[in-house]
Parts: C-alpha cells; structure tokens; sequence
C-alpha cells in the first residue's frame, strides 16, 4: 500500500512538473508574441513616416529642379533622416526583443533574434524580432 502511495506521489510530481514546464514555454512564447506585435507595429508606423517622408521630398526635389545646390542639400537631408528613422527603429526594437529574451531565458529557454530587412525609403534597414529556439 505505502508503495503504490509513493508511486502515485511520484507520478503526480513528474504530471505538475510537466505542466509547470509547459506553462513556462507557453509563457516564453506569449512574450514572445507580444515582443514581435511591438515590433511589427513599431516597423509598421516607421515605414509610414517613411513613405510621407519621402513623397514630401519627392514633391521638393521636383520643385528645387535645376537648383543643383538646394537639390544636393535636399538630398543629404533625407539621406539623414531616412538613416535617422532606420538606425532609431533598429535601436529601439533590438532593446525590445534584448530584454524579452532575458526574460525567456530566465523562465529556462533559448530564443534569439532574427534579422528581417525593412526598406525605408531607398536604404534597407534589419530589425530583430525574437524567436525561441525548442531544444
């Protein structure tokens, strides 16, 4: 009888730690989804800004035609706030999925970024949303 109760002890142990680790994955993988909603809203909203930025220098650099000084000056300025735009994106998604995946190592499991090209207006940026790795 004491046997059979040890066994059932037993086997209850190993069903909760199996559910604790699977609650555990299912709470790494939510982070992990709202970590990637976050940035694909952040990327969403600076492609936007992109766009409007560069129809605005579109219309200008139109306008300023045979004017080779202020078209070299519009164009260096977008070049700088399209590098601008990108390099904030970057910085800020990358701090993101940084502190998510600390967390999701913390609950016991690997993730890592992974680079997705995003064009801003004629430059290609890479932003970093997260991934767990199942091992």
């Amino acid at each position: 009888m004491r046997t059979r109760i040890v066994i059932i002890i037993s086997l209850l142990l190993v069903l909760l730690s199996v559910a604790a680790v699977a609650s555990d994955i299912d709470q790494a993988r939510a982070m992990a989804d709202r970590t990637n909603a976050l940035v694909e809203s952040m990327i969403t909203g600076t492609v936007e800004t992109a766009v409007r930025i560069t129809e605005n220098f579109d219309r200008l650099f139109e306008k300023a035609e045979g004017d080779s000084k202020l078209l070299e000056t519009l164009k260096s300025n977008y070049v700088n706030v399209i590098n601008s735009l990108g390099n904030s994106l970057a910085e800020a998604a990358f701090r993101v999925s940084a502190a998510t995946i600390r967390r999701i190592e913390e609950l016991g499991f690997k993730a890592i970024c992974y680079y997705v090209p995003v064009k801003l207006g004629d430059k290609i940026f890479l932003i970093d949303p997260i991934r767990i790795i199942d091992d």
